[in-house]
């Protein structure tokens, strides 16, 4: 479609009508779609939003409007937090810093290990008893975990199944109500998940005010406290348990499916040298092949079976380089948690690229803004849509593959601008560090340990969006079965 100039897009009644054919009502898949349609305008209206996609006008965007948090958190847990509310106290903000440095994070990585450890040790009892690992659930108390050890300096002994209030209240407001859409947040299933949530980070926050600090630094939920009294230190405190989990819990399994989608990636003897000829079709049990007596079959049913090896062989291998870095490193990762390992983070980015946990990051015009030819009134609801960046042809190539080690591609680095899965500006996701130092743990010590397998209960990878938190989670629980090496 041509550039009209100045003019911002927007999907009539019949290309609704397609969509609503084609993806019925999943929203996030029609602007995907619309991301597509749209790809020389660089954005487009829907539903009374605007989603912008352009690099070069999304970086503005971002940088010169503030997050219209408030407008979007009102019925929320989070509406008193840091994030949602308009008064922003410098000194949680101050307190929160600090704690969430890259110096800081790393100094801590050990007990992250310990926590990924506890998970995998259970997670092999677990499958030697016979069960099938429920990747969802084990990344969310695992999660959990490390945000007490983190943050709190506390125990919450997730792993050990001590926390199955809290969790479930968070399963009910998070997924039920904002991401699934099967109650509201005026019925009582909701009502009853919110008190549930008060009361046990009410106990949380009193455990933790009544240990005595470790160190030297005081502990922050000490400082909140300080700062701004028990209730919103609490409310803040909902925060750190809610986003600082989701981000793990949503990722690791998309990991883990995306790792065993094909069926010769895990696999130990794989000739992966293979060459698909006449004299060698009995070994590959490719009986039919003397029973071709066209040889232009013959001829296309090599290059086929070829290409589908070989392409799986190739998969495999860059798997095996994942497994080998991981062996290679993990005593010395054990030591030193912020070790470097280039493939596995590389790995952990092309998830994060093609399935970003954030879909697109809010702002709000306060008054009429022109960038560009492109004027915004005020109170324009404006998304920088993440999900559409990512997936998007002019930025990538091949954008909606899942491409293990794209991002250690030289050509890709030129793209950084537009990879922003944790937002970007003065609003950029501030426990970004901690996300991806626990990710690259738990992914190097699960593959150093375990093969994962699908299995017939393991459900096709579909995605929910909580439009609320700006967050998507898988729809089901993903289980896998796993076999220790």
């Amino acid at each position: 479609m041509p550039r009209r100039k100045g003019y911002i897009p927007e999907p009539g009644a019949l290309l609704n009508l397609l969509m609503e054919a084609n993806h019925c009502d999943d929203k996030l898949l029609k602007l995907e779609s619309l991301t597509d349609f749209y790809s020389k305008y660089g954005l487009f209206r829907y539903e009374n939003k605007v989603y912008i996609f352009d690099p070069k006008l999304t970086q503005t965007v971002i940088n010169k409007l503030e997050k219209g948090a408030g407008d979007y958190l009102d019925n929320s847990p989070l509406k008193d937090t840091f994030l949602g509310s308009s008064s922003r106290n410098p000194e949680i903000r101050r307190a929160i810093a600090e704690l969430f440095r890259k110096s800081t994070l790393h100094g801590k990585g050990g007990l992250i290990i310990q926590d990924v450890e506890n998970m995998c040790t259970r997670m092999q009892k677990e499958s030697e008893a016979g069960q099938l690992i429920n990747m969802t659930d084990w990344s969310l108390r695992m999660a959990l975990d490390i945000v007490g050890h983190m943050l709190l300096q506390l125990d919450l002994f997730a792993l050990e199944g001590q926390q199955s209030e809290l969790i479930q209240s968070l399963l009910t407001i998070l997924h039920k109500c904002y991401a699934m859409g099967e109650i509201t947040p005026e019925s009582p299933e909701f009502r009853s998940a919110e008190a549930a949530l008060e009361r046990r980070t009410t106990a949380i926050l009193d455990s933790a005010l009544g240990v005595e600090d470790r160190g030297a630094d005081t502990r922050l939920v000490v400082r909140l406290h300080e700062a701004c009294g028990f209730n919103q230190a609490r409310d803040n405190m909902k925060l750190f348990i809610m986003a600082g989990s989701e981000t793990t819990a949503s990722t690791i399994p998309v990991l883990i499916y995306l790792l065993t989608t094909f069926p010769l990636v895990q696999c130990i003897h794989c000739e992966c040298n293979l060459q698909i000829k006449p004299d060698n079709s009995e070994r590959l049990g490719l009986r039919f092949y003397g029973l071709l007596k066209n040889r232009l079959i013959c001829t296309f049913v090599e290059k086929l079976l070829f290409t589908i090896l070989t392409y799986n062989c190739n998969y495999f291998n860059r798997q095996e380089e994942l497994r080998k870095e991981a062996d290679d490193n993990i005593a010395a990762m054990r030591k030193h948690p912020a070790l470097p390992l280039p493939k596995t983070e590389a790995v952990l980015r092309e998830v994060l690229r093609v399935y970003p946990i954030a879909p697109f990051i809010s702002r709000q015009t306060t008054q009429d803004l022109t960038i560009g030819d492109i004027t915004f009134p005020a109170n324009t609801d404006i998304k920088a849509f993440t999900w559409g960046i990512h997936r998007s042809a002019t930025q990538w190539s091949k954008p909606k593959d899942f491409i293990p080690f794209r991002f250690l591609e030289p050509i890709v680095r030129s793209a950084q601008t537009m990879y922003i899965p944790f937002g970007a500006g003065s609003r950029i996701c501030i426990g970004q560090h901690l996300a991806m130092l626990e990710l690259k743990i738990a992914c190097a010590m699960m593959v150093n340990r375990f093969k994962f397998e699908r299995v017939k209960e393991t459900p096709e990878l579909r995605f929910v969006t909580d439009w609320a938190h700006a967050v998507v989670h898988p729809d089901k629980d993903m289980l896998f079965r796993l076999t220790p090496r």
